[in-house]
């Protein structure tokens, strides 16, 4: 790849601009062709030297590419983070590992990875996937970087669009508590739960964010509650999403348990809840020894309701008062998309206001306007 000065009789194939006298041909990175001028020998040969390291470097990436795995990269690529809450991405790897973990980096495709994306769709929720996929991109995508592999396949991935006919996982009046039920349900909790029910019913909280509940993310005097963590089987983690992390204003019933409960704990970074024997705190606790009890109690099946019900029931219940959807979402730690798809029916049936609104805006209606009707 000389190298070539302009003469009289190249520049009829060449278009050089004024002053730029050296013409260098090549090719670049996917074999495209190159074509440049430059006023200066220096210059054209510096980039001459760009696209032959280009061009090696190019078949050193495909050679990589076909000895690395995706687990093997990702592993590599996790290592190398400093994350809050490690584990979270690699959860959402694994699942990426059991259908791509053994494929080669330079295998991987765009087909491919639809592939994985419609399988993973089948098997778990739509929010499990969007996490899956987010951190699969990123992989890539510093594979790419790293020249590991030399085209992103991730380019023209997206998520599907919902089907706004899909009613799958939308909330009916089925699946909510009456405001009687739910108060039944929370008179008939053992004492030792009582507390965590309050907090389903009270402030939509999740079942981990329950059990994760230390006295440190209590503040009696301001009567708020922090909310950044959650207790799953791998201990004690960073909430479901970026969105579960919030600081919230607690209803004056949870109030009070809130301050019942802390009289001997208030301050330690012991958790709130404990399991059977003394030690961390299990779903099946909850479920065997509080939640079943209170519906039996409170004269439900004990399969009548999953403690779920007792988020719905705060969200709908907020919905059906008017309380602004941005407002609901931030509250119990969803994006708005969610809370207007899963809630749709509390949203219709919700007063409106904005009549009230509008007619603030537009003020009064004048004498003689009133007066011509």
């Amino acid at each position: 790849m000389p190298t070539m000065k302009l003469t009289p009789t190249s520049t009829q194939t060449c278009k050089p601009k004024t002053g730029e006298t050296y013409c260098v041909r090549g090719y670049g990175e996917n074999d495209r062709a190159v074509h440049r001028h430059f006023d200066s020998a220096s210059a054209a040969n510096l980039f001459e030297k760009q696209l032959i390291a280009a061009q090696l470097g190019q078949h050193q990436v495909d050679r990589r590419g076909g000895r690395t795995t995706f687990k093997a990269y990702a592993l590599r690529w996790h290592d190398a983070q400093t994350q809050a809450d490690p584990s979270t991405s690699l959860y959402a790897l694994q699942r990426a590992f059991q259908l791509i973990g053994e494929t080669k980096l330079d295998r991987i495709d765009g087909v491919m990875l639809t592939k994985l994306q419609t399988t993973l769709l089948k098997r778990y929720a739509r929010n499990s996937v969007e996490l899956t996929m987010h951190y699969v991109k990123t992989v890539i995508r510093q594979a790419v970087s790293d020249r590991v592999i030399s085209n992103d396949p991730t380019v023209r991935l997206r998520l599907p669009r919902r089907d706004p006919l899909d009613t799958n996982g939308v909330v009916t009046t089925d699946d909510v508590p009456t405001q009687a039920e739910a108060l039944a349900i929370l008179a008939a909790t053992p004492p030792r739960w009582r507390l965590g029910v309050a907090l389903g019913f009270g402030c939509g909280f999740r079942v981990g964010e329950v059990l994760g509940l230390t006295p440190g993310q209590v503040d009696l005097v301001a009567g708020t509650v922090v909310v950044d963590a959650q207790q799953q089987r791998r201990g004690r983690v960073s909430p479901k999403t970026w969105r579960g992390k919030r600081t919230i204003d607690v209803p004056d019933v949870v109030l009070f348990h809130l301050r019942r409960e802390l009289r001997i704990k208030s301050g330690s970074a012991e958790l709130i809840f404990l399991g059977v024997r003394g030690g961390v705190p299990r779903r099946d606790d909850f479920y065997d020894t509080g939640w079943r009890p209170a519906l039996e109690g409170a004269g439900l099946s004990p399969d009548e309701y999953k403690f779920h019900a007792a988020r719905h029931f705060a969200v709908s219940s907020m919905l059906a008062r008017g309380v602004p959807i941005t407002e609901v979402a931030y509250y119990v730690g969803d994006a708005v998309e969610t809370v207007s798809r899963v809630y749709a029916h509390w949203l219709r049936d919700a007063p409106s206001m904005a009549k009230g609104a509008l007619d603030l805006a537009l003020g009064p209606v004048a004498p003689d306007a009133a007066a011509g009707q």
